[in-house]
């Protein structure tokens, strides 16, 4: 992954892991490539785009799953299986961040769910 990995992203009451290693993509550029040209994320493997409230998946080689999720990380919106070459704007207003992984594998996230991201300390977004 070409991005710093952060923590683990998981739901905040019952503390279930939602995504073991939740990677960062910071600075405009880095959010603009997200996973362009890259290879399928490995499985519970994700990446969290900070301050974007929409999503491309042009140049993409594989189909992800979307989170849309607050400020205060509550998920708003979830799209699943997201075809290359598509734009998805959420209909919820409050969206300050994105995650994506993999489409195809299982998580445990609901619309609704409060989650947080965990590192070595507590990391907040």
């Amino acid at each position: 992954m070409r991005y710093p990995l952060i923590g683990t992203w998981q739901e905040m009451e019952t503390e279930v892991v939602l995504v073991e290693r939740l990677h960062e993509a910071r600075t405009f550029l880095q959010r603009f490539q997200g996973l362009q040209f890259a290879k399928p994320l490995d499985s519970r493997t994700g990446l969290l785009l900070r301050n974007c409230k929409s999503i491309h998946t042009m140049w993409m080689r594989f189909a992800i799953d979307v989170f849309f999720i607050s400020n205060e990380m509550t998920v708003l919106e979830i799209h699943r299986n997201v075809k290359p070459w598509r734009f998805v704007v959420p209909k919820s207003k409050g969206v300050s961040h994105v995650i994506e992984i993999t489409s195809g594998w299982e998580t445990q996230c609901e619309v609704g769910q409060r989650t947080e991201v965990l590192g070595i300390e507590k990391v907040k977004v």
